[in-house]
């Protein structure tokens, strides 16, 4: 068994489009380039979704991951609210309350992968509960949170939330109290993921490094993960990064 083989990575988005586009991208740029193994677990329809809009790379790339679809019920959402006071799709709370419904199918995969590597790896969103990671108590297992916005981002809402203040211009209440359940989620994780680079952030970084909700662990700047054709006019050549 080569090194790569001895390690398996589980990558758990959140079911909203821009959570899902970061990971997969993250999925394929440690696919293609590290040669582990990659499985990617979501519901079949968000799935479907992230496949469907995939850019910046071609299709052939996501044979080198493996897709699981979790079973998720139906549920009922209202439909879309044009005059609600929030900038945020409240329409959508049902189905990102469901995500706790998809713990059980999830803890049976991570069952059955860890017996076949040396190592699992979960990386999972940070609006994922990864409650069921904890419970499976795999002995050869280890996750990792991934943040999707921005250092600064995260910085100026751990401060808001610190000082008590009203986060309702960001989202609506709902969520609100959706993120702070998540919160108290990390406990158990080894580290956090975040789509930035130093060179960009690395004083609201370290500022993350310190907050209480990081509980000093290592902090990894990955970004950034969406590829980006940059022109380089020397020999105007498109290269990606």
């Amino acid at each position: 068994m080569s090194n790569a083989e001895e390690v398996t990575v589980v990558i758990v988005p959140f079911p909203a489009h821009g959570h899902l586009n970061q990971l997969l991208h993250f999925s394929l740029l440690l696919s293609t380039r590290s040669g582990m193994t990659v499985h990617f677990a979501s519901t079949a329809s968000h799935n479907r979704q992230a496949k469907l809009r995939l850019q910046g790379w071609p299709l052939s790339s996501l044979s080198s991951i493996h897709f699981h679809d979790l079973p998720l019920p139906s549920i009922p959402s209202p439909p879309p609210n044009p005059h609600s006071p929030y900038s945020f799709p409240t329409h959508l709370q049902p189905l990102f309350d469901s995500t706790d419904l998809i713990r059980s199918p999830l803890s049976s995969l991570l069952l059955s992968l860890s017996v076949s590597f040396r190592r699992l790896v979960v990386i999972h969103d940070r609006l994922i509960s990864l409650d069921c990671f904890e419970a499976a108590a795999i002995p050869n297992a280890e996750s990792y949170t991934f943040c999707g916005p921005s250092a600064a981002f995260l910085c100026e809402v751990e401060q808001l939330m610190k000082q008590g203040n009203d986060l309702e211009e960001l989202a609506s209440p709902e969520f609100i109290r959706f993120i702070e359940r998540r919160r108290r989620d990390v406990v158990t994780s080894s580290g956090f993921i975040i789509n930035t680079c130093r060179e960009v952030e690395s004083e609201f970084i370290d500022i993350l490094a310190l907050q209480e909700d990081f509980f000093g662990k290592p902090i990894f700047a990955i970004g950034p993960l969406n590829p980006v054709p940059v022109i380089i006019w020397r020999n105007f050549r498109n290269k990606q990064h």
